[in-house]
C-alpha cells in the first residue's frame, strides 16, 4: 500500500493536484470469515492514517465515521443496516456516511444539514432527517479527529 500510495501521491502533486486517502470500512465477518469488527476496521484505517501523516495527505477514514456513528457497542442489525445486503460493500446509508465524509474532507466544512433525499438514485433514497443529522454528526467529528 505505502509504495503505490506513495507513487500516486507524487504523480497527483507533478499534476498540481492534491492527494486524498480514503479509507473505507471493512467487510463483515458474514462475507470473508477473516474480518471481524472492530480489529479489521481499525487495521485498514490506521494504515492508511498512519501514512497519511507521515506523507502529509489528507485521509478520509470513513470505517472510522462508521464506528462512530454506530458508538461502543453496535448490534449486528445496527452494523448491517449500513451494508449492501451482500454484507461486504456499502448500502445506500454507509455510502452517505462516506459521502459526508468526503464532503467534509475536500471542503473543510460540515456535512451538518446536507440533503437526506434523493428522488433519482437508484429509485429514490430518503433518510429520515435525525438519520441524516447522526451520520453527518459522525463524518465531521471523523473529520475534525483525523485533522489532529
Amino acid at each position: 500500500f505505502q509504495d503505490y500510495a506513495a507513487r500516486f501521491d507524487n504523480e497527483i502533486r507533478k499534476a498540481g493536484s492534491k492527494t486524498i486517502l480514503f479509507a473505507t470500512a471493512n467487510v463483515t465477518q458474514y462475507y470473508s470469515a477473516s474480518y471481524r469488527y472492530p480489529g479489521s476496521f481499525k487495521k485498514l484505517n490506521d494504515m492508511q492514517m498512519s501514512f497519511g501523516k507521515k506523507a502529509g495527505i489528507p485521509v478520509a477514514a470513513a470505517g472510522y465515521a462508521w464506528m462512530k456513528y454506530w458508538g461502543p457497542n453496535p448490534s449486528e442489525e445496527e452494523m448491517l443496516d449500513l451494508y449492501h445486503k451482500d454484507k461486504g460493500h456499502p448500502g445506500p446509508k454507509g455510502t452517505y456516511i462516506y459521502a459526508c465524509l468526503l464532503y467534509a474532507t475536500i471542503t473543510g466544512k460540515t456535512p451538518e444539514g446536507l440533503a437526506c433525499e434523493f428522488k433519482n438514485i437508484r429509485g429514490g433514497i430518503t433518510l429520515t432527517r435525525e438519520e441524516a443529522a447522526k451520520m453527518q454528526k459522525a463524518a465531521w467529528a471523523q473529520h475534525q479527529e483525523s485533522l489532529k
